[in-house]
C-alpha cells in the first residue's frame, strides 16, 4: 500500500513529463497486480467467483429457515432474503479477542440452539473461519449443531436433534 501511495504521489509530481508519467503509471499497475497475486485471499476470491449455483442453493436455505440464521462469508444472503443481520462474526470475534465484548451471552444462545441455521465458510488451505469465530464459538457450534450439508465451501449447521 505504501508503494502504491508513493507511486501515486510521484505520478502527480511528474505530471508535465508524459513519458515519466506513463512509466510510473505502469509501475503502479504492476504493483497492484503483484499485490493481488501475492494475496493469501486469492484462493478464496477464485473459489467464490466459481460458486454461483451454490449461492442460489444457500439463499434457498436461508429463505426456508424458520428462525435466525448466522453466516460469515455468506452474510450478504441475509439481507437479500429480507432478513436482519443478527450477528457479524468477524467484528464480534475481534472485539472479544480485544476484551471489548463479552461473548458469554452469545455462547449461551449457541448452547440453547437459538439459531435455525449457521452457514460457516471453510476452505482447508485458508482457515478464515478461525478469524471469524472464536475458539469457544466454534467448539459450541460443533457440540450443539451438526453439519447437515456442505454447499461449495460452506457448511450448513442445524441444531443437533435430541439435545
Amino acid at each position: 500500500a505504501a508503494v502504491s501511495l508513493s507511486l501515486g504521489a510521484l505520478l502527480a509530481w511528474q505530471r508535465p513529463r508524459w513519458i515519466a508519467q506513463a512509466a510510473i503509471a505502469l509501475l503502479l499497475a504492476l504493483d497492484v497486480s503483484l499485490m493481488v497475486l501475492a494475496s493469501p485471499y486469492r484462493p478464496v476470491v477464485q473459489a467464490r467467483l466459481a460458486e454461483r449455483e451454490p449461492a442460489q442453493r444457500l439463499l434457498g436455505i436461508v429463505h426456508d429457515a424458520r428462525g435466525v440464521v448466522l453466516a460469515d462469508e455468506d452474510i450478504g444472503l441475509l439481507p437479500l432474503d429480507g432478513r436482519a443481520i443478527y450477528f457479524q462474526p468477524f467484528e464480534m470475534t475481534q472485539l472479544a479477542r480485544a476484551g471489548r465484548w463479552d461473548q458469554r451471552p452469545f455462547l449461551d444462545a449457541l448452547e440453547r440452539q437459538a439459531f435455525a441455521a449457521i452457514l460457516l465458510y471453510r476452505i482447508p488451505q485458508v482457515p478464515l473461519h478461525r478469524t471469524r469465530w472464536t475458539d469457544e464459538m466454534l467448539t459450541t457450534i460443533e457440540r450443539r449443531y451438526v453439519v447437515e450439508q456442505r454447499i461449495g465451501a460452506t457448511e450448513v449447521y442445524r441444531p443437533r436433534r435430541g439435545d
